[in-house]
Protein backbone atom coordinates (compact mmCIF):
# COMPACT_ATOMS: atom_id res chain seq x y z
CA UNK A 1 0.00 0.00 0.00
CA UNK A 2 1.64 3.51 -1.11
CA UNK A 3 0.42 6.34 1.11
CA UNK A 4 0.45 9.86 -1.38
CA UNK A 5 0.44 13.31 -0.09
CA UNK A 6 -3.11 15.13 -0.18
CA UNK A 7 -3.03 18.39 -2.14
CA UNK A 8 -3.37 22.03 0.46
CA UNK A 9 -7.11 21.64 0.81
CA UNK A 10 -7.48 17.63 2.04
CA UNK A 11 -4.73 17.82 4.54
CA UNK A 12 -5.78 21.23 5.92
CA UNK A 13 -8.96 19.57 6.64
CA UNK A 14 -7.94 16.47 7.86
CA UNK A 15 -5.62 17.82 10.52
CA UNK A 16 -8.32 20.07 11.69
CA UNK A 17 -10.64 17.12 11.83
CA UNK A 18 -8.07 15.20 13.74
CA UNK A 19 -7.71 17.71 16.33
CA UNK A 20 -11.19 18.49 17.14
CA UNK A 21 -12.39 20.25 19.40
CA UNK A 22 -8.76 21.49 19.88
CA UNK A 23 -8.34 24.79 18.50
CA UNK A 24 -5.10 25.00 15.94
CA UNK A 25 -4.41 28.20 14.12
CA UNK A 26 -3.95 28.64 10.70
CA UNK A 27 -0.28 29.33 10.77
CA UNK A 28 0.35 26.02 12.74
CA UNK A 29 -1.76 24.09 10.28
CA UNK A 30 0.04 25.85 7.24
CA UNK A 31 3.87 24.91 8.45
CA UNK A 32 2.58 21.24 9.65
CA UNK A 33 1.25 21.26 5.96
CA UNK A 34 4.87 22.37 4.57
CA UNK A 35 6.84 20.88 6.97
CA UNK A 36 5.23 17.29 6.04
CA UNK A 37 4.12 18.03 2.14
CA UNK A 38 0.47 17.32 3.02
CA UNK A 39 1.64 13.62 3.82
CA UNK A 40 -1.32 11.99 5.44
CA UNK A 41 0.74 9.42 7.62
CA UNK A 42 3.42 12.08 9.24
CA UNK A 43 0.47 14.50 9.56
CA UNK A 44 -1.47 11.53 11.84
CA UNK A 45 1.56 10.99 14.15
CA UNK A 46 1.84 14.55 14.80
CA UNK A 47 -1.53 15.04 15.24
CA UNK A 48 -1.57 12.13 17.54
CA UNK A 49 1.39 13.75 19.64
CA UNK A 50 -0.16 17.03 19.77
CA UNK A 51 -3.81 15.67 21.26
CA UNK A 52 -1.23 14.16 23.95
CA UNK A 53 0.63 16.85 24.86
CA UNK A 54 -2.57 18.94 24.59
CA UNK A 55 -4.52 16.45 27.09
CA UNK A 56 -1.73 16.63 29.28
CA UNK A 57 -1.47 20.26 29.87
CA UNK A 58 -5.50 20.89 29.79
CA UNK A 59 -5.50 23.32 26.84
CA UNK A 60 -7.38 24.10 23.92
CA UNK A 61 -5.03 25.54 21.75
CA UNK A 62 -1.40 25.13 20.15
CA UNK A 63 1.21 27.54 20.45
CA UNK A 64 4.43 27.16 19.32
CA UNK A 65 6.62 25.53 22.29
CA UNK A 66 3.89 22.81 22.39
CA UNK A 67 4.59 22.00 18.02
CA UNK A 68 7.88 21.99 18.99
CA UNK A 69 7.74 19.42 21.51
CA UNK A 70 5.16 17.62 19.52
CA UNK A 71 7.64 17.41 16.60
CA UNK A 72 10.19 16.98 18.80
CA UNK A 73 8.66 13.65 20.22
CA UNK A 74 7.49 12.08 17.14
CA UNK A 75 11.37 12.56 15.67
CA UNK A 76 13.10 11.58 18.52
CA UNK A 77 11.44 8.70 20.12
CA UNK A 78 13.78 5.73 18.98
CA UNK A 79 10.77 2.76 19.05
CA UNK A 80 7.87 5.55 17.73
CA UNK A 81 6.66 5.00 14.39
CA UNK A 82 8.45 7.88 12.63
CA UNK A 83 11.98 6.13 14.03
CA UNK A 84 10.81 2.57 12.66
CA UNK A 85 9.45 4.01 8.83
CA UNK A 86 12.15 5.60 8.44
CA UNK A 87 14.35 2.82 9.37
CA UNK A 88 12.63 0.60 7.39
CA UNK A 89 13.51 2.49 4.58
CA UNK A 90 16.89 2.65 4.62
CA UNK A 91 16.94 -0.52 5.67
CA UNK A 92 15.09 -1.92 2.45
CA UNK A 93 17.59 0.13 0.39
CA UNK A 94 20.91 -1.64 2.36
CA UNK A 95 21.18 1.47 4.42
CA UNK A 96 22.87 1.16 7.54
CA UNK A 97 24.84 3.17 10.17
CA UNK A 98 27.97 0.81 8.98
CA UNK A 99 27.24 1.59 5.60
CA UNK A 100 29.23 4.55 5.23
CA UNK A 101 29.20 4.78 1.26
CA UNK A 102 25.51 5.10 0.91
CA UNK A 103 24.18 6.48 4.84
CA UNK A 104 27.53 9.40 3.80
CA UNK A 105 25.36 10.27 0.64
CA UNK A 106 22.23 10.48 2.21
CA UNK A 107 23.35 12.73 5.54
CA UNK A 108 25.38 14.93 3.29
CA UNK A 109 22.59 15.57 0.96
CA UNK A 110 20.11 15.77 3.76
CA UNK A 111 22.15 19.35 4.93
CA UNK A 112 22.24 20.37 1.48
CA UNK A 113 19.79 22.83 -0.65
CA UNK A 114 19.99 20.29 -3.48
CA UNK A 115 22.86 17.30 -3.51
CA UNK A 116 23.81 17.32 -7.33
CA UNK A 117 25.23 20.85 -7.06
CA UNK A 118 27.32 19.46 -4.14
CA UNK A 119 28.06 16.05 -4.62
CA UNK A 120 31.50 15.87 -5.02
CA UNK A 121 32.26 18.19 -2.73
CA UNK A 122 30.38 17.18 0.30
CA UNK A 123 31.71 13.62 -0.07
CA UNK A 124 35.02 13.83 -1.37
CA UNK A 125 34.43 11.48 -3.86
CA UNK A 126 34.64 10.43 -7.46
CA UNK A 127 31.53 11.16 -9.69
CA UNK A 128 32.54 6.91 -10.65
CA UNK A 129 31.86 6.17 -7.22
CA UNK A 130 28.68 7.92 -6.19
CA UNK A 131 26.97 6.86 -9.34
CA UNK A 132 26.42 3.49 -8.51
CA UNK A 133 25.37 4.58 -4.91
CA UNK A 134 22.94 7.68 -6.28
CA UNK A 135 21.19 4.99 -9.09
CA UNK A 136 20.33 2.40 -6.27
CA UNK A 137 18.89 5.10 -4.00
CA UNK A 138 17.06 6.68 -7.27
CA UNK A 139 15.40 3.38 -7.41
CA UNK A 140 14.30 2.68 -3.86
CA UNK A 141 12.44 5.91 -4.52
CA UNK A 142 14.41 7.65 -1.65
CA UNK A 143 16.26 10.09 -4.27
CA UNK A 144 14.18 11.99 -6.89
CA UNK A 145 16.49 13.59 -9.88
CA UNK A 146 15.62 16.06 -12.10
CA UNK A 147 17.57 17.71 -14.48
CA UNK A 148 20.44 18.08 -13.02
CA UNK A 149 19.25 18.83 -9.35
CA UNK A 150 18.94 15.89 -7.19
CA UNK A 151 17.13 15.42 -4.11
CA UNK A 152 15.94 13.75 -1.10
CA UNK A 153 12.20 13.28 -2.24
CA UNK A 154 10.41 12.87 1.53
CA UNK A 155 11.27 16.44 3.20
CA UNK A 156 10.35 14.51 6.84
CA UNK A 157 12.99 11.97 5.77
CA UNK A 158 15.10 14.32 4.88
CA UNK A 159 15.32 16.55 8.40
CA UNK A 160 15.43 13.47 10.18
CA UNK A 161 18.42 12.39 8.49
CA UNK A 162 19.91 15.84 8.80
CA UNK A 163 18.91 16.55 12.44
CA UNK A 164 18.30 13.14 14.25
CA UNK A 165 20.10 10.15 12.26
CA UNK A 166 22.99 11.54 11.38
CA UNK A 167 23.56 12.45 15.20
CA UNK A 168 22.96 9.43 16.56
CA UNK A 169 25.53 7.68 14.01
CA UNK A 170 28.75 10.14 14.06
CA UNK A 171 27.97 11.54 17.40
CA UNK A 172 29.82 9.80 19.98
CA UNK A 173 28.86 11.94 23.14
CA UNK A 174 27.42 10.16 26.19
CA UNK A 175 24.80 13.45 26.51
CA UNK A 176 21.22 12.09 24.95
CA UNK A 177 19.66 15.13 26.08
CA UNK A 178 22.09 17.47 24.20
CA UNK A 179 21.16 15.73 21.27
CA UNK A 180 17.49 16.17 21.42
CA UNK A 181 17.74 19.80 22.61
CA UNK A 182 20.09 20.38 19.15
CA UNK A 183 16.80 18.48 17.49
CA UNK A 184 14.09 20.86 18.99
CA UNK A 185 16.44 23.54 18.39
CA UNK A 186 16.26 23.00 14.61
CA UNK A 187 12.44 22.72 15.08
CA UNK A 188 11.86 25.72 16.61
CA UNK A 189 13.97 27.98 14.21
CA UNK A 190 11.97 25.92 11.49
CA UNK A 191 8.86 27.70 12.87
CA UNK A 192 10.23 31.09 13.54
CA UNK A 193 11.37 31.04 9.70
CA UNK A 194 8.08 30.36 8.45
CA UNK A 195 6.59 33.11 10.92
CA UNK A 196 8.76 35.35 9.01
CA UNK A 197 7.98 34.24 6.00
CA UNK A 198 4.33 34.27 5.83
CA UNK A 199 4.66 38.01 5.70
CA UNK A 200 7.01 38.61 3.76
CA UNK A 201 5.87 39.95 -0.02
CA UNK A 202 5.83 37.27 -2.38
CA UNK A 203 7.16 39.25 -5.33
CA UNK A 204 10.41 40.20 -3.35
CA UNK A 205 10.53 36.18 -2.62
CA UNK A 206 9.69 35.09 -5.91
CA UNK A 207 12.86 37.98 -7.16
CA UNK A 208 14.73 36.36 -4.70
CA UNK A 209 13.62 32.70 -6.31
CA UNK A 210 14.50 34.39 -9.63
CA UNK A 211 18.43 35.48 -8.55
CA UNK A 212 19.15 32.32 -7.21
CA UNK A 213 18.78 30.58 -10.91
CA UNK A 214 22.53 29.19 -11.99
CA UNK A 215 21.61 27.71 -15.05
CA UNK A 216 20.08 24.68 -13.57
CA UNK A 217 18.44 22.04 -15.84
CA UNK A 218 14.69 20.57 -14.70
CA UNK A 219 11.98 18.53 -16.41
CA UNK A 220 8.37 19.54 -16.27
CA UNK A 221 5.64 18.18 -18.22
CA UNK A 222 8.61 15.50 -19.90
CA UNK A 223 10.41 18.75 -21.05
CA UNK A 224 13.56 19.67 -20.77
CA UNK A 225 13.94 23.53 -18.81
CA UNK A 226 16.82 25.59 -18.13
CA UNK A 227 16.52 27.70 -14.85
CA UNK A 228 18.61 31.10 -16.54
CA UNK A 229 21.16 32.84 -13.83
CA UNK A 230 19.32 35.65 -15.00
CA UNK A 231 21.67 39.12 -15.01
CA UNK A 232 18.63 41.34 -13.88
CA UNK A 233 15.38 40.72 -12.20
CA UNK A 234 13.07 43.49 -11.21
CA UNK A 235 9.68 44.48 -10.60
CA UNK A 236 8.03 46.95 -12.62
CA UNK A 237 4.43 47.92 -13.55
CA UNK A 238 3.52 47.70 -17.54
CA UNK A 239 -0.25 48.17 -19.08
CA UNK A 240 -3.20 48.18 -16.57
CA UNK A 241 -2.81 44.61 -14.70
CA UNK A 242 0.68 44.60 -13.30
CA UNK A 243 3.02 44.43 -11.47
CA UNK A 244 5.04 42.05 -13.35
CA UNK A 245 8.64 40.51 -12.30
CA UNK A 246 11.06 41.13 -15.16
CA UNK A 247 13.99 38.71 -15.71
CA UNK A 248 16.39 39.22 -18.54
CA UNK A 249 19.63 36.61 -18.84
CA UNK A 250 21.03 36.38 -22.43
CA UNK A 251 18.91 34.75 -24.87
CA UNK A 252 16.18 34.56 -22.45
CA UNK A 253 13.37 36.65 -21.08
CA UNK A 254 11.18 36.04 -18.02
CA UNK A 255 7.73 37.63 -16.99
CA UNK A 256 5.76 36.52 -14.31
CA UNK A 257 2.37 37.41 -12.51
CA UNK A 258 1.07 36.55 -9.21
CA UNK A 259 -2.16 35.81 -8.77
CA UNK A 260 -3.91 33.15 -5.63
CA UNK A 261 -6.75 30.91 -6.67
CA UNK A 262 -8.50 33.94 -8.88
CA UNK A 263 -6.53 33.08 -12.37
CA UNK A 264 -9.57 33.86 -15.22
CA UNK A 265 -9.67 34.37 -18.77
CA UNK A 266 -8.91 37.80 -18.45
CA UNK A 267 -5.92 37.86 -16.68
CA UNK A 268 -4.68 35.71 -19.44
CA UNK A 269 -5.66 38.29 -21.92
CA UNK A 270 -4.82 41.09 -19.73
CA UNK A 271 -0.98 38.96 -18.99
CA UNK A 272 -0.65 37.90 -22.71
CA UNK A 273 -0.83 41.88 -24.05
CA UNK A 274 1.35 43.39 -21.20
CA UNK A 275 3.91 40.38 -22.51
CA UNK A 276 3.30 42.64 -25.87
CA UNK A 277 4.05 46.28 -24.18
CA UNK A 278 6.84 44.82 -22.33
CA UNK A 279 8.86 43.82 -25.40
CA UNK A 280 7.87 46.63 -27.48
CA UNK A 281 8.96 49.30 -25.56
CA UNK A 282 12.25 47.21 -24.82
CA UNK A 283 11.73 46.65 -21.32
CA UNK A 284 12.24 42.73 -22.61
CA UNK A 285 14.23 42.57 -25.72
CA UNK A 286 12.77 39.62 -27.99
CA UNK A 287 15.44 37.27 -28.37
Amino acid sequence: LEVKEFDFLTARDFLIQRLRPADISDRHVRFLLSFTDCHPFYLDVVGGRIEELLSRSKKQATTDALLESALCDSLCHPHGPLHRHFVSILEACGVRPDGAGALAVLTGMSGAKNGSAAEGRLFGASQKRLEPILRSLQEHSILEKNGTLTRIYDSVLRFWLNAVYSRRCFDFTPDAQAGQEAVRSQIRRRISEFAASCKEDLYAKLIELFKSFNNEMLRIDEKKRLLPAFTDVSTRVVGAAGPYIMAHAKGRNWICQIRERCVQEKHIQDFIKDSGIAVHRGILTDE
